[in-house]
Protein backbone atom coordinates (compact mmCIF):
# COMPACT_ATOMS: atom_id res chain seq x y z
CA UNK A 1 0.00 0.00 0.00
CA UNK A 2 1.28 3.44 -0.90
CA UNK A 3 -0.43 6.22 1.02
CA UNK A 4 0.47 9.87 0.49
CA UNK A 5 -1.25 13.24 0.78
CA UNK A 6 -3.23 12.75 -2.46
CA UNK A 7 -4.31 9.08 -2.61
CA UNK A 8 -4.06 5.49 -1.41
CA UNK A 9 -2.81 2.89 -3.90
CA UNK A 10 -3.08 -0.86 -3.28
CA UNK A 11 -0.76 -3.30 -5.01
CA UNK A 12 -0.29 -7.07 -5.16
CA UNK A 13 2.90 -8.36 -6.77
CA UNK A 14 3.64 -4.82 -8.02
CA UNK A 15 0.31 -4.70 -9.91
CA UNK A 16 -1.88 -1.71 -9.08
CA UNK A 17 -5.25 -3.06 -7.93
CA UNK A 18 -6.96 0.07 -6.63
CA UNK A 19 -6.38 3.81 -6.49
CA UNK A 20 -8.53 6.01 -4.23
CA UNK A 21 -8.09 9.79 -4.09
CA UNK A 22 -8.26 11.01 -0.47
CA UNK A 23 -10.59 13.82 -1.51
CA UNK A 24 -13.25 11.12 -2.17
CA UNK A 25 -13.07 9.58 1.32
CA UNK A 26 -15.34 10.58 4.18
CA UNK A 27 -16.18 8.94 7.49
CA UNK A 28 -19.97 9.07 7.72
CA UNK A 29 -20.05 7.69 11.27
CA UNK A 30 -17.90 10.42 12.77
CA UNK A 31 -18.74 13.68 11.06
CA UNK A 32 -16.23 15.62 13.17
CA UNK A 33 -13.46 13.57 11.52
CA UNK A 34 -14.26 14.05 7.85
CA UNK A 35 -11.38 12.09 6.38
CA UNK A 36 -9.92 9.19 8.41
CA UNK A 37 -6.86 8.97 6.14
CA UNK A 38 -5.79 12.47 7.14
CA UNK A 39 -5.72 11.71 10.89
CA UNK A 40 -2.95 10.24 13.08
CA UNK A 41 -2.75 6.44 12.92
CA UNK A 42 -1.27 3.74 15.12
CA UNK A 43 -0.40 0.12 14.51
CA UNK A 44 -2.04 -2.33 16.87
CA UNK A 45 -0.97 -5.96 16.68
CA UNK A 46 -3.50 -8.21 18.34
CA UNK A 47 -4.35 -11.89 18.62
CA UNK A 48 -8.04 -12.11 19.46
CA UNK A 49 -9.37 -15.35 20.93
CA UNK A 50 -13.04 -16.20 21.37
CA UNK A 51 -14.26 -13.31 19.23
CA UNK A 52 -17.71 -14.88 18.78
CA UNK A 53 -18.05 -16.05 22.37
CA UNK A 54 -16.46 -19.43 21.68
CA UNK A 55 -15.29 -21.76 24.42
CA UNK A 56 -11.58 -21.11 24.96
CA UNK A 57 -11.35 -24.29 27.01
CA UNK A 58 -11.40 -26.31 23.79
CA UNK A 59 -8.38 -24.55 22.30
CA UNK A 60 -4.91 -26.12 22.51
CA UNK A 61 -3.40 -23.48 24.79
CA UNK A 62 -0.83 -22.10 25.38
CA UNK A 63 0.00 -20.99 21.84
CA UNK A 64 2.63 -18.67 20.40
CA UNK A 65 1.91 -15.36 18.74
CA UNK A 66 5.11 -14.35 17.03
CA UNK A 67 5.63 -11.32 14.83
CA UNK A 68 8.93 -11.39 13.02
CA UNK A 69 8.91 -7.73 11.98
CA UNK A 70 6.75 -4.80 10.94
CA UNK A 71 7.98 -2.39 8.31
CA UNK A 72 6.90 1.20 7.94
CA UNK A 73 8.46 3.34 5.24
CA UNK A 74 8.31 7.08 4.88
CA UNK A 75 9.32 8.95 1.74
CA UNK A 76 12.48 11.02 2.09
CA UNK A 77 10.69 14.12 0.79
CA UNK A 78 7.64 13.70 3.04
CA UNK A 79 6.50 16.95 4.71
CA UNK A 80 5.65 14.82 7.77
CA UNK A 81 9.13 13.37 8.24
CA UNK A 82 9.77 12.72 11.90
CA UNK A 83 6.21 13.56 12.96
CA UNK A 84 4.85 10.05 13.50
CA UNK A 85 3.42 10.26 17.02
CA UNK A 86 4.36 7.76 19.71
CA UNK A 87 1.82 6.85 22.35
CA UNK A 88 2.20 4.41 25.22
CA UNK A 89 -0.78 2.50 26.56
CA UNK A 90 -1.83 3.33 30.13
Amino acid sequence: MDWDEQEVRLYADDILLNRTPLDNIVNASYKEIANPFRQPHYIILNLALGATGGDLGKLPLPQKYEIDYVRIYQKKDSPHKGTIPYRTEK
